[in-house]
């Protein structure tokens, strides 16, 4: 087992990375990533620490080492154990140096855990709670005044009737982002931006506007959106449009340009070009639903311009009015799977099961490609599951208007003891 945990200490931050620790939660053993960019605020500390592990006296390193030593191995002797995966990061993703940054923490479980038979005491009941708080998902971003070391919150931003309306509107646990020009609020209630600018200043308080240097900020040749490129690919991936990812070979690049206004609104949104494998109507109505960006400033004042992006899609479509489909329909996908799987023999002397969900992508004239596992279990299940689905024939392929065209299909296999 690979177990390792650094501690480095910084000038402004603590940082706590581990890679790869196995922890244990009744039977089921959970793979740990983390990455912990902490600062080094003891508000914030302390904040964070009660954000992600319900603990309310200690800073969160120290809540992270409490973390590891209640959902640890020792003393976990079943035969058939449940697998899982947690999730944990806190990482600064803006900073005006010697002012503010800007944090964002993500934490999120994925798999479950028998939460019956576990003993009646407070470590199980503090463990049940982390459990269910991180089953919940956690993603936030707040503010530290790094030359304060504190936490910048809606009654330090913003003057005391509109901090109440904020309140009001995003309810207390909003979600706080800045950057040039620009501040993002979000919510389960609701989201918004405010660009900076003169019409807006009479809503800052004088020591916010003095954090970001307000009558310093740069002018902005070309409008930006928060975050920028990454910005708009997960708002995009946010609005459930497909995105091509990194790694993706075959992809179309469109090419759009958008009018942002003065008051970063976006406007006559357009794309160059065409291709099958992108709704163009979806994507043009979901662009014209953007949040606000961050204008172009000229000598201190924001200004109406064209901004131009591209957007790469993958050369597949995740839906089609004809959906591809096994020759004989799904029963004779399952009874193929059936009749060709074989269980790995490790995997059932230790008892393992569960379902591995594989993708492919079926091209034109009916082969599968692109076959991957987007759910593991254990990788010898993992390869019989790929082993099997590579052995498929030909399936009728999906269609568009008659014609035919790649489509990403989805397929589980469960492998269970009998």
């Amino acid at each position: 087992m690979k177990k390792t945990l650094l501690l480095t200490f910084m000038a402004l931050t603590v940082c706590v990375l581990s890679w790869a620790q196995t922890v244990c939660f009744n039977t089921t053993l959970f793979e740990l990533d983390c990455h912990l960019d902490i600062p080094k605020s003891e508000e914030a500390q302390h904040y964070l620490a009660e954000l992600i592990f319900n603990e309310t006296e200690c800073g969160v390193e120290e809540a992270y080492s409490n973390f590891l030593k209640l959902w640890k191995q020792d003393g976990h002797h079943v035969s058939k154990p449940a697998k899982g995966r947690i999730s944990i990061d806190i990482s600064k993703e803006y900073e005006q140096e010697d002012r503010f940054a800007c944090y964002h923490v993500k934490a999120s479980l994925n798999g479950s855990a028998m939460l019956t038979g576990l003993p009646q005491n407070k470590e199980t009941e503090k463990q049940k709670a982390q459990y269910f708080k991180l089953i919940k998902g956690i993603d936030y971003r707040f503010i530290v005044d790094t030359k304060e070391q504190k936490i910048v919150g809606v009654d330090q931003i913003f003057i005391p009737a509109i901090a109440e309306k904020i309140k009001i509107a995003f309810g207390a646990d909003v979600s706080l982002y800045a950057e040039d020009r620009c501040l993002q609020l979000l919510s389960k209630e609701n989201d918004g931006r405010f660009i900076f600018s003169k019409a807006s200043e009479r809503n800052f308080t004088d020591y916010f506007k003095q954090l970001v240097r307000w009558n310093e900020l740069p002018d902005i040749d070309t409008p930006e959106y928060l975050h920028g490129q990454k910005g708009v690919e997960d708002y995009l991936n946010h609005a459930k449009f497909v995105l091509a990812a990194d790694n993706e070979k075959e992809v179309d690049v469109i090419k759009v340009s958008m009018v942002i206004l003065d008051d970063g609104s976006a406007k006559q949104p357009t794309v160059e070009g065409d291709t099958k494998y992108c709704n163009v109507k979806k994507l043009l109505d979901t662009l014209g639903k953007m949040p606000k960006w961050k204008p172009a400033y000229k000598d201190g004042m924001p200004i109406t311009k064209e901004v131009i992006f591209n957007i790469r899609v993958p050369k597949w479509l995740s839906e089609a009015d004809q959906m591809p489909s096994f020759v004989g329909g799904q029963a004779a996908l399952m009874m193929f799977i059936n009749e060709h799987l074989k269980y790995p023999e490790i995997c059932e002397e230790n008892g393992i099961q569960g379902r591995v969900v594989c993708s492919f992508v079926v091209e034109e004239d009916g082969t599968v490609s692109n076959l991957e596992v987007i759910k593991h279990i254990d990788p010898a299940l993992d390869k019989e599951a790929v082993r099997v689905l590579s052995q498929m024939p030909k399936w009728n392929p999906g269609a568009i208007q008659g014609q035919a065209v790649r489509v990403k299909y989805t397929v589980p296999i469960t492998f269970r003891l009998r």
